[in-house]
């Protein structure tokens, strides 16, 4: 089979989609990829490309196709967004002759944030008369609304028609969670019999943690809590501040701390929180890391930690932090309502609270540090486990394969 990949995201940057290319490649398929430059998630082209190239790589023998790219710049603000939300679908339009000339037999829409990412290839699908799969990560607009607050209802109205128009005019649409599946029942009126479940999975590399030498010698010694990933709105952190203070002060002396690696748009807000409430000692932020590096940090974590704000739209949600948690056999902090809470809880990895609680995720962290050595290991163990059996990437990427090659 040969398969047209369309995603505005792509390798180097570290999106399960790479693993999905790559796993089709192993099945035997050839595997064209439409993409832009890369520059997510820090708003700067990576080392070796610019706007202009290059326009040409191999990826384990995948041809991929570049266009050009207005990366998310902070210091230009919601103007960044908006080009680099836009720009990536019209600038696709450019590469569309030379794809039309190549053979396909389906588009697979690796569908983020923006839903714009997906026009090209539905426009491809169509022209060649070929059936288009949307893999939908980001359910948009909700997506978009729960992380920038857009009170104009032109805008919202807008972003809901676009967004309706564009899962409409694909296919078929695989879901990863049981409750988006329904809410594109309820919300588009999408025929239940193009609509799929297959949960998202996460790079096999998280599968081994890499023990550090350096890194214990310098963190041994207090509980470590790890979070790894995106500082956006999303991910509500001032929560989490909020509750760290409540527990350091019922503390004599700082028993834990929390690492927190990544980059994103709140970062800068989270920092001056900290510094706020006088937290230094219980915050380490390292900045945006190599997943080589996340390894390390993940081996060295007594605990790894997720959250997200309580907007309606994550209780249908399943972080993709809690596959990557899981494979690295970690117990499991997780501050989430819904789905995402409820695998916690079903797999016995770990403890959950309330979203957006800080009084609820001080109350956890004080449990969490004060849990046995062997209950950690026993929820480290038991999140393995369940990543095997519902999670591993070669397990996923064998579902959506199979489902591509039934396609009528």
């Amino acid at each position: 089979m040969n398969i047209l990949i369309v995603c505005q995201h792509f390798w180097p940057e570290n999106f399960r989609v790479n693993d999905i290319c790559r796993d089709f490649i192993a099945a035997g398929h050839k595997v064209d990829v439409l993409c832009g430059m890369p520059n997510y998630p820090r708003g700067k082209y990576f080392k070796g490309y610019n706007y202009f190239r290059p326009r040409r790589e191999n990826y384990h023998g995948a041809d991929v196709f570049r266009v050009g790219e207005i990366p998310q710049n902070k210091k230009f603000g919601a103007l960044s967004i908006i080009l680099n939300y836009y720009f990536f679908p019209f600038a696709s339009i450019f590469s569309l002759p030379r794809l039309l000339r190549r053979k396909h037999d389906v588009v697979f829409l690796y569908s983020l944030t923006p839903i714009f990412m997906s026009w090209p290839g539905l426009v491809l699908a169509k022209l060649k008369k070929i059936p288009s799969v949307m893999y939908v990560l980001d359910y948009w607009p909700d997506s978009l609304f729960s992380v920038v607050k857009i009170k104009n209802k032109l805008f919202r109205s807008h972003y809901r028609r676009v967004s309706r128009r564009l899962y409409r005019r694909a296919d078929y649409i695989i879901t990863p969670s049981d409750g988006m599946r329904h809410r594109f029942i309820d919300d588009y009126a999408i025929a239940p019999e193009r609509l799929t479940f297959i949960p998202q999975s996460c790079d096999a590399a998280y599968e081994t943690v890499v023990r550090d030498s350096e890194l214990h010698r310098i963190y041994d010694g207090r509980f470590n809590f790890v979070f790894a990933g995106n500082i956006g709105p999303a991910q509500a952190l001032h929560v989490l501040v909020d509750a760290v203070a409540r527990v350091a002060a019922q503390l004599a002396e700082p028993a834990f701390r929390f690492i927190i690696v990544g980059d994103g748009m709140s970062k800068q807000a989270i920092l001056a929180a900290v510094r706020e409430k006088s937290m230094e000692e219980y915050f380490d932020f390292i900045g945006f890391q190599p997943l080589t590096e996340i390894q390390k940090y993940h081996e060295l974590a007594d605990a790894l930690f997720v959250s997200l704000s309580n907007e309606p739209l994550f209780d249908i949600m399943i972080p993709a932090k809690v596959q990557s948690y899981m494979a690295a056999g970690k117990p499991i902090l997780a501050a989430l309502n819904g789905e995402g809470a409820e695998v916690i809880r079903q797999s016995d990895s770990g403890l959950t609270c309330q979203a957006m609680s800080a009084e609820d995720l001080a109350q956890v962290i004080m449990d969490f540090i004060h849990i046995p050595k062997s209950r950690l290991l026993e929820m480290g163990k038991n999140a393995s486990d369940f990543y095997k059996i519902y999670y591993k990437s070669d397990i996923i990427s064998a579902r959506i394969n199979q489902f591509l090659t039934n396609i009528d």
